[in-house]
């Protein structure tokens, strides 16, 4: 592949966390509902993993009555959220050597995430791969989550690599069909706890399926 700079998404790309979210709705369903059962309708579940999460609680905040304060819902989720990065977050296997690899052969490298910067931060430093990155990008700062490309065209645009030559790397089929409708190359990888893995396929240059790991990339990529 002739790749000229990557994008990576970070929750359930670069990181293994994804399966924050079961423990989300139980805290928040606990919290404002006395139900720590509570999960959202799957296509609300779907949704909120790609959304601002100001708009995941204006979401609970108003299909399912969720507390009073949207702005306190937030404090509570970021504090979640905090707490879950710092302490908890580990890496997907071979993501390290993969980012080794791009390093060794130059290729500009950013993150660009649903997830606030100062999170994304927390978590790259705990997992040790801070150092790789340019710089970290989030849908918050563009105004727009990733069912539009807004963040990825923002994130190229600081890289100031080739459109055509660079790769974005995510497991969301939202996310990867909006940067592959951009014109950017893809590489859908698998996460157990995501959804819609034909649909991450079919908008994916490559795709690191179930049984795939960074590591067939690196066998591929290091020649």
């Amino acid at each position: 592949m002739d790749i000229k700079g990557a994008i990576f998404d970070m929750d359930g790309t670069l990181v293994d966390s994804l399966h924050f979210w079961r423990v989300f709705w139980s805290k928040m369903g606990e919290r404002y509902l006395s139900d720590p059962a509570f999960v959202p309708a799957l296509e609300d579940d779907k949704q909120a993993r790609t959304m601002l999460f100001f708009d995941v609680m204006t979401l609970l905040k108003e299909k399912y009555r969720m507390g009073d304060s949207t702005e306190e819902m937030l404090a509570y989720g970021n504090a979640l959220l905090a707490s879950f990065y710092e302490n908890d977050v580990k890496l997907k296997v071979g993501a390290r050597e993969l980012l080794e690899l791009l390093k060794r052969k130059e290729i500009p490298m950013c993150v660009a995430s649903a997830t606030t910067p100062e999170k994304v931060e927390k978590a790259l430093c705990l997992c040790g791969i801070r150092e790789y990155f340019s710089f970290v990008i989030s849908c918050a700062q563009v105004g727009a989550g990733k069912e539009k490309p807004d963040v990825f065209a923002a994130a190229l645009k600081k890289l100031g690599t080739p459109l055509e030559n660079t790769f974005v790397f995510e497991d969301s089929w939202v996310a990867l069909r909006s940067a592959q409708k951009y014109g950017f190359q893809t590489v859908g990888v698998f996460d157990e706890n995501n959804f819609f893995q034909d649909k991450i396929q079919e908008n994916a240059t490559v795709y690191l399926g179930k049984d795939k790991t960074f590591f067939h990339l690196i066998e591929e990529w290091d020649k």
